[in-house]
């Protein structure tokens, strides 16, 4: 009878590489009882990459940039990304616990200020206080104190993959988040909260390394594309953007230009261009178009037809007075996947391509008049070609490509078109050239105003609502700081924004933002200040930690199920899971103004929480989860008609989860 020492290496490898039940440890186990495996998968590096490509693929792109490098021993990555797994999901539960405990503090804080404010009430016999207590959750912050479990990962890396570290850590934070489930059925609640909250801060302090290695190229290898990718990358930070498919869709539009051009004359000299000069015209501007006034204009009308008149490509320029702005029209992977976007956006796609093939196309940017601004872009772009660039010939016409109409190419014929409706002369447009940073700042301008479009978050385009507005708008703030950081900053700033309001009136904003960022901080640190003071005298006595808490018998709800209650104050209907208790000994003159009640549930609504007395609530039938990710807080999943509580809430309510258990999974 055969043994597997007898199978061969290529057998053997394939049962480990498809079989995804074998854990690293395992195959690492495996090498240890017999030399003849070591000898086989040991230092086996070829063996290695394959296991480490095909268990983190998200990770190939970036390993085959550090592919020069000789020391790079794929069998100590895959150990150190493994070692980065447990680390990571280690520390989150840290974190978990010590913001559960932090908010539990808070909690109690309120409920003794509420009483007190009770009481002031009833001296000053004011209105009748609210029955429930209505409390903001403390947000959660992401600064560098928080995040020191997670940066201790960068400041001892191992000497072998420290080029790599942020991108282990990144990568096995974006694992977390679900790319296909719309609601969390399938996925940890708590991790996907976790890794929303800390992506954004480290994937835009990776990022800002990033774009100040891109500033300082040369000027020839600064390209808009590569600003639209950083653009794509830093307001998505959840999301894998890589650069290569990027690139790949790029050269696939050329090659099917390249496929028209060969039909309609297959002697182009195109065709007889070296591979170098073709590498070279990917990733440099180019000075000079390569061709005559005959060829250049052939491979533009190849590119036109392919770029705006084939079913298969057919790009769709989107304006800003659509009725819905998304913010996916100015993000370049969403616009290559769905052939539609902001007209900037779908310019520098053709640009991209055109320079592939040897054509140099400026993009222009003018000021729309203000009798044809209302409610529109303020911007109009174009892309303008001349057959030879180096040469000054006042009788040489100028070419513009009108993105924004379907590529139509306009001269000195039919210029008066765009003059009737943008502040530009024919001979104006050496102005105009848009450079790295005023795109930058163009995009992020029309990314927050997509964002905060109130239609789009009233139509339910953004499952977090309003939420959504406010972590979005920090993040143009904090890549607006780091332009500013630039030098040539106030100087192109000055030079672009001519009349042009709106960007002045975005940057404003977002300082203003800043501003109050500061002093909410401010006034958030004077509340736990306050909240410190009261709750000094019972932390002298006995240090907090989480009790398991038992249940009083007649308890009708449990930590977990999603209730209603009517907020007569506010004159909705608040919808939410429970996320705990509380038996409140009350006075006598506490109960007639907060009734004869002392059990009190904590119902978590969006990023709020409400006391309400267990006679106010009523069970949700057929629940739907929240569209907010901040249940991960307290809960790892949700079961159809309620929240599984994760460890830390469960540890606190044993009982409780026996309840769900045992009469709320039995319904299912």
């Amino acid at each position: 009878m055969a043994s597997i020492t007898d199978l061969s290496e290529d057998v053997i490898e394939i049962i480990l590489n498809c079989n995804n039940n074998i854990s690293i440890k395992d195959i690492v186990n495996l090498t240890a009882t017999c030399n003849h495996f070591y000898q086989m998968l040991g230092n086996n590096n070829t063996f290695w990459r394959r296991m480490f490509y095909q268990r983190w693929p998200g990770l190939k792109e970036v390993c085959q940039k550090e592919m020069h490098r000789e020391d790079l021993d794929f069998k100590e990555l895959v150990q150190e990304r493994e070692e980065y797994r447990k680390e990571l999901r280690h520390n989150l539960r840290q974190i978990n616990k010590q913001y559960y405990i932090h908010y539990h503090q808070t909690l109690k804080a309120y409920i003794t200020a509420h009483r007190l404010r009770l009481r002031s009430v009833k001296q000053n016999e004011g209105p009748s206080w609210i029955h429930y207590m209505h409390v903001f959750l403390d947000e959660i912050f992401v600064d560098e104190e928080k995040l020191a479990p997670l940066l201790i990962l960068f400041l001892h890396p191992n000497e072998t993959t420290h080029d790599l570290t942020n991108y282990f850590l990144v990568d096995e934070l974006t694992s977390f988040v679900p790319q296909c489930s719309q609601n969390g059925h399938n996925d940890d609640l708590t991790n996907i909260y976790y890794a929303k909250e800390f992506l954004p801060h480290l994937k835009h302090r990776h990022l800002e390394n990033v774009w100040q290695g891109f500033i300082n190229r040369p000027v020839e290898q600064l390209l808009l594309e590569k600003v639209a990718i950083f653009s794509a990358e830093w307001y998505q930070p959840e999301k894998r953007i890589s650069y290569t498919h990027i690139e790949g869709e790029l050269e696939n539009i050329a090659q099917q230009v390249v496929e028209h051009l060969k039909s309609v004359n297959p002697n182009h000299p195109i065709f007889f261009a070296s591979q170098e000069q073709l590498s070279f015209w990917k990733c440099h501007n180019i000075d000079e178009n390569q061709w005559n006034n005959s060829d250049g204009r052939q491979i533009l009308d190849s590119l036109c037809k392919i770029f705006f008149c084939e079913t298969k490509l057919n790009f769709r320029a989107v304006t800003y007075w659509r009725p819905v702005f998304l913010k996916e029209y100015v993000l370049l992977n969403c616009v290559l996947e769905k052939k539609v976007g902001y007209t900037a956006l779908l310019a520098i796609i053709f640009q991209s391509v055109a320079r592939r093939l040897g054509i140099r196309c400026d993009l222009l940017s003018f000021l729309i008049l203000s009798s044809a601004r209302t409610e529109k872009d303020e911007n109009y772009w174009l892309l303008k070609w001349k057959p030879k660039w180096n040469l000054t010939n006042p009788d040489e016409q100028y070419f513009y490509i009108d993105v924004l109409h379907d590529g139509v190419i306009l001269n000195n014929n039919n210029w008066s078109r765009i003059c009737e409706v943008a502040e530009c002369t024919i001979s104006s447009d050496r102005y105009c050239r848009v450079n790295i940073i005023e795109l930058i700042l163009d995009l992020s301008y029309y990314y927050a105003k997509a964002v905060s479009s109130d239609t789009a978050v009233i139509y339910g385009y953004y499952d977090d609502g309003f939420e959504h507005i406010k972590k979005r708008m920090y993040w143009c703030l904090r890549l607006l700081n780091l332009i500013k950081q630039e030098d040539r900053y106030l100087t192109i700033l000055k030079s672009y924004i001519r009349g042009q309001e709106y960007i002045c009136n975005f940057i404003q904003a977002a300082e203003e933002v800043e501003s109050d960022d500061e002093i909410r901080k401010e006034s958030m640190k004077l509340i736990q200040d306050i909240a410190a003071s009261m709750m000094s005298v019972v932390r002298e006595k006995e240090k907090y930690a989480l009790k398991p808490k038992k249940r009083k018998a007649g308890m009708k709800f449990a930590v977990g199920m999603i209730v209603k209650v009517t907020d007569s104050f506010l004159g909705r209907i608040i919808v939410g899971p429970i996320i705990g208790w509380e038996e409140i000994s009350l006075s006598m003159i506490e109960r007639w103004w907060w009734r004869a009640e002392s059990l009190y549930y904590i119902i978590l609504c969006e990023d709020e929480t409400y006391l309400v007395p267990e006679g106010d609530l009523e069970k949700v039938v057929s629940p739907e989860p929240l569209k907010t990710d901040i249940v991960g807080i307290y809960f790892s999943k949700f079961k159809d008609t309620y929240y599984m509580p994760n460890k830390i809430l469960a540890n606190e309510y044993p009982e409780d989860v026996l309840y769900l258990a045992n009469n709320e999974a039995n319904k299912l």
